[in-house]
């Protein structure tokens, strides 16, 4: 298409009696011209991936984050389409595999991605990340090392909390036996009704939202400190300034609406600037997964 219009214009301007140093160097503008403005709208009219895990149904994450990706996308020129994945098998897959632009995740993952891709992290959800372990009152273990060879009750892996627990044990043969669960709230019910014999929750979870405590206790809270969930994006797609834009809006009064909704399943109202250097502790975590340990 762009040499037939050259071609036309070339025409025209032989016809106009335009000398021919001048022909060619207005043929050579127009012909940068025009490939400016076709690399600009293959740009525009190829979305950004974004991607964030299964942590709801694939309609209530597309319904979810859509308004704000439109919203980011409008800001830097480019539709942002949400591709959400139905399994954490099919998450991992296509993160490592580069398919996503842009990825709202857990700091373990985003570890990953500032090793191993050409990823960086932009904002992230205030405060940090610690996990409990919960036990029935009346039950002799008081320490996490106890848990040993026996059951507990925890989100399956890869989740941080599983991982960041499992990882406080030396050995991976001398390890708790664990009972997969599908949330905390899960866990929490796991081990009242006596399938295992411990619980792992995020401590915030257990502070707000378990009302009734009634026959549990903490025997122990992770120490580390671990940076919330957080966003990246692939720099090769995405520039400096648009970038910048994205971490302007993200922190900004504007969004906090669209925010709060994207963040309505999972919890959470606002993002503030987040650090590379925030994550430089995490590089253990998820060495102990398959696929993820090179």
């Amino acid at each position: 298409m762009t040499q037939v219009i050259i071609c036309e214009y070339y025409k025209f301007l032989m016809f106009r009696g335009v000398s021919m140093k001048s022909q060619g160097r207005l043929v050579i503008f127009l012909g940068l011209l025009l490939s400016f403005l076709h690399s600009s709208y293959a740009l525009a009219e190829n979305p950004l991936i974004f991607g964030t895990p299964p942590t709801q149904s694939v309609e209530i994450t597309k319904a979810n984050y859509q308004p704000l990706a439109n919203y980011l996308g409008d800001l830097i020129g480019r539709p942002i389409v949400v591709k959400p994945s139905a399994t954490f098998h099919e998450y991992t897959r296509k993160m490592k595999a580069g398919y996503y632009d842009m990825i709202l995740d857990g700091p373990h993952f985003i570890k990953y991605r500032l090793d191993k891709m050409k990823h960086i992290v932009l904002v992230k959800q205030p405060g940090e990340l610690k996990f409990a372990v919960v036990v029935k009152a009346d039950s002799k273990v008081t320490n996490y090392k106890e848990l040993v060879n026996k059951r507990v009750c925890a989100p399956s892996i890869p989740h941080l909390g599983t991982l960041t627990y499992l990882n406080l044990y030396n050995s991976p043969i001398r390890t708790p036996e664990l009972v997969p669960v599908q949330s905390f709230k899960h866990a929490i019910e796991c081990i009242k009704t006596g399938k295992a014999v411990a619980a792992i929750v995020r401590d915030k979870f257990w502070f707000k939202k378990v009302k009734n405590k009634g026959g549990l206790k903490i025997i122990y809270i992770t120490q580390n400190k671990i940076p919330a969930r957080g966003l990246t994006v692939n720099t090769t797609v995405i520039n400096s300034d648009s970038q910048e834009k994205l971490i302007a809006a993200l922190t900004s009064d504007k969004a906090k609406e669209l925010i709060k909704t994207a963040l309505s399943t999972i919890g959470g109202t606002e993002f503030i600037k987040a650090e590379q250097s925030e994550y430089a502790n995490l590089t253990e975590v998820l060495s102990m997964v398959w696929g993820f340990h090179i």
